[in-house]
């Protein structure tokens, strides 16, 4: 049990990490988080939810540090809310795109707040589905969105008797992008056709992956190992699209507006299960 609050203080030194620069927003491809729970009441709980994001090449991509409460009404039914702090690595022009002045370690702050309504159920002897309805808000916006509005859906399979109780899953997450930063759109004479937002469903993340408990007298303590593709997308009808051409694009891609950022992700994460303290 000491080991827990050391881990608990190490992966929060990585916030001091010096970020450095990157040439987009992109998601990172290895994902290093720590998830941690606290049962505060029979209800209520506390989690806090650090995420670290890596290139291929090592550099940090972004750190996220999430803090919520949530409130269960039974078995079933759930409720969080949450403020969210991110930090992403700076590359040159973004004074142009963005207001916030870029930090001492080369990133720009995001602040954000969070809302979800979540159902859980058994589905017979071992599997287990939830439904998470979520609704985002940044501060100050991001290019593409300001708000998101997500579906969210895990599928997990649970064997009591199964090695280190592994339990796999699946998860398919569907993003609506809401009140980015408006720009031109054009008709296919090169005229402005609407000036407006990229709003609509652009966005969706499928991941696979497995959570175990490495052993039984840290009942508290446990992993997940997961991968995840995240891709960006339009509707054929959209008014809305991302990934547009302006009249000057080239046949490189060049001058594209808001390009699809499409990026897969392997991921690690630490949980941290606390129950309620003795004599509440």
């Amino acid at each position: 049990m000491r080991k827990i609050p050391v881990l608990i203080i190490l992966c929060f030194c990585v916030l001091a990490v010096n970020v450095k620069a990157q040439d987009d927003f992109s998601g990172g491809n290895v994902w290093s988080s720590v998830f941690l729970s606290k049962k505060i009441t029979p209800r209520w709980y506390f989690n806090n939810y650090l995420l670290v994001g890596f290139k291929e090449s090592g550099q940090l991509a972004f750190v996220q540090n999430d803090l919520s409460f949530r409130y269960r009404f039974d078995r079933f039914w759930s409720m969080g809310v949450g403020y969210k702090h991110a930090q992403y690595a700076a590359y040159p022009g973004i004074d142009k795109i963005y207001p916030q002045s870029v930090t001492s370690y080369g990133s720009i702050i995001f602040h954000g707040a969070e809302i979800d309504v979540q159902f859980d159920r058994h589905l017979g002897k071992s599997f287990w589905i939830s439904q998470s309805l979520i609704v985002q808000g940044y501060f100050p916006r991001f290019e593409k969105y300001q708000f998101r509005y997500i579906s969210r859906t895990k599928l997990a399979y649970r064997n009591k008797k199964a090695f280190l109780h592994i339990t796999p899953y699946v998860t398919f997450m569907l993003y609506y992008y809401h009140n980015g930063k408006p720009f031109n759109y054009y008709d296919e004479n090169g005229d402005i056709e609407a000036y407006r937002s990229p709003n609509g469903f652009h966005r969706y993340r499928a991941i696979v992956g497995f959570s175990f408990k490495p052993t039984k007298k840290i009942s508290q303590l446990g992993f997940n190992f997961y991968y995840a593709i995240n891709r960006e997308f339009n509707f054929s009808n959209s008014n809305s699209p991302l990934n547009v051409r302006t009249p000057t694009a080239v046949a490189d891609g060049s001058n594209v507006k808001v390009p699809f950022n499409n990026y897969n992700i392997f991921g690690v994460q630490v949980n941290i299960i606390l129950g309620m303290n003795k004599g509440k």
